[in-house]
């Protein structure tokens, strides 16, 4: 099955995109924590978008890192959003 946007995978992907966005200093455990998932699935999706190329961390003390979304993140969230919202247009165009 393609991953679209009725998958979890790239709903989950948006909003920690968007909690990245916000460039607050926080830990997995901060965003596992917002995003109402499991702290070793926040784990592995931080370590995807570091390997994309969407993110990029920089060390704070006391175990804190700032997650940064790089040009191609913020083209990545952009993406997604729009890959959203389409979904819901088309079904709300659907179910009317």
């Amino acid at each position: 099955m393609n991953e679209n946007i009725s998958g979890e995978n790239s709903y989950q992907s948006l909003l920690l995109l968007e909690e990245i966005a916000k460039e607050e200093t926080l830990s997995q455990r901060d965003l596992s924590k917002r995003m109402g998932i499991a702290l070793g699935l926040v784990n592995s999706y931080v370590k995807n978008m570091i390997a994309k190329g969407y993110v990029r961390v920089a060390s704070f003390p006391k175990k804190r890192y700032k997650y940064l979304l790089t040009p191609k993140g913020i083209a990545e969230k952009s993406r997604l959003t729009y890959q959203h919202l389409h979904y819901f247009t088309n079904l709300y165009t659907t179910a009317r």
